[in-house]
């Protein structure tokens, strides 16, 4: 449910109004979820973008490497869509090694997708004569 709800504009915007909620219990784990939403959200719309550090300092935190996985592999494919490939590469591959352990198949074809797509941009840049 929570892959669904995240990776769309309505489910992450229930999310963040539901968290507003000043009655729901507050939890380390929802606050770290909360912000990786809020992010991802300023993404969907193209909003000035609360920083993924916020999420990922929160998840590391918590020790949960699928979720820590999950924000760097967001992050990677956030800088890649900028051209900031250089950036992207070290949290790409940490993402990688962490869902390579937990053998999270879907996560790491999107790492596959995300270095063949950074691959082909640094392979047909202009190069100066």
């Amino acid at each position: 449910m929570w892959c669904v709800l995240t990776r769309s504009g309505d489910g992450l915007s229930t999310i963040v109004r539901l968290a507003s909620d000043p009655t729901r219990q507050k939890t380390a784990f929802g606050e770290a979820i909360l912000a990786l939403a809020r992010t991802r959200l300023a993404i969907l719309r193209d909003e000035p973008l609360p920083t993924f550090d916020d999420a990922e300092g929160a998840l590391r935190g918590l020790d949960d490497p699928y979720w820590i996985a999950s924000a760097l592999l967001d992050h990677a494919e956030w800088l890649v869509d900028r051209c900031q490939v250089e950036e992207a590469v070290p949290l790409a591959t940490e993402a990688r090694e962490i869902f390579e352990r937990l053998r999270a198949k879907p996560k790491l074809e999107r790492v596959e997708r995300l270095e063949a797509a950074y691959v082909t941009s640094s392979t047909s840049a202009p190069t100066s004569a």
